[in-house]
């Protein structure tokens, strides 16, 4: 049975040269011109490999790729980046995301092949058995203490980001695409409700759960954070156990529903 290729590409042009290309080669294949299209077609295709390029509109390809790798039925297909961006910190960026491999355009039919056909190996006899990543959890607070108190509690089963204001919490959530977001309400510059609200607008990130925390929480201001897409709340001061809970409670609520996002 032949393997089947999704070829990931905002360049028509060069899509239909892969395709052409990997049809010699004896593949079928697939194609996607952005990364939403890519974690949609992965999911409902399973293709055996991913060549995806990383500068693309809507959503890149690290978005894309980090999106892949944390669907149970997605997360183990091996992924090749294709990319001009050549230095050490690139290639270290697409390692992070989630790729395998890398190959450097312009590269030749024959380049290609080989890299594909080196993965294939690798993974065709290990599909299922890449080790579970560790959920990963935006923090977003201007209080440095609480920060590094909910850091330091979440460190030995979660990955932690941080960010101070709403801003930068809009930023990250759509570069990094955290399993879970814990937002302080009440921050300058930008405040907790501000950027709830462009977190749930924009479709890249508007599935990601969310805990609301703040010290000023009344029925008014709980009505508000369910209105604009808080799953939970939580207020100030809290507990360890109390955290964990919420967050574990949410995770496994979502757990199932990772790629789903509506068109």
């Amino acid at each position: 049975m032949k393997k089947k290729i999704l070829v990931v590409d905002d360049n028509p042009d060069l899509i239909f040269i892969l395709q052409v290309q990997l049809k010699n080669k004896g593949y079928d294949t697939v194609q996607a011109t952005n990364g939403m299209q890519a974690v949609d077609i992965a999911t409902a295709q399973l293709p055996d490999l991913i060549v995806m390029d990383i500068m693309m509109p809507q959503m890149n390809g690290l978005q894309a790729a980090r999106l892949i790798r944390k669907n149970p039925k997605t997360r183990s297909i091996p992924m090749l980046a294709s990319t001009a961006k050549t230095s050490h910190a690139d290639t270290k960026e697409c390692l992070e995301s989630g790729f395998n491999d890398h190959i450097d355009k312009p590269f030749t039919a024959t380049q290609l092949a080989s890299r594909i056909e080196k993965l294939l190996k690798q993974y065709s006899d290990n599909l299922s058995t890449l080790p579970p990543m560790k959920k990963k959890i935006l923090i977003v607070d201007d209080n440095e203490d609480l920060q590094k108190f909910v850091q330091m509690s979440l460190r030995d089963s979660y990955e932690t980001l941080s960010a101070k204001n709403g801003e930068e919490a809009v930023g990250l959530a759509i570069m990094e695409v955290p399993d879970l977001i814990l937002m302080d309400l009440m921050m300058y510059e930008m405040n907790g409700l501000e950027a709830i609200r462009l977190i749930r607008k924009n479709p890249q990130t508007r599935s990601i759960p969310i805990i609301a925390i703040t010290a000023g929480f009344s029925d008014t201001i709980e009505d508000e954070c369910f209105r604009i897409g808080c799953d939970d709340y939580l207020a100030k001061p809290f507990t360890y156990e109390q955290l964990v809970s919420r967050i574990e409670k949410l995770l496994k609520q979502s757990s199932g529903n990772l790629s789903t996002l509506a068109p």
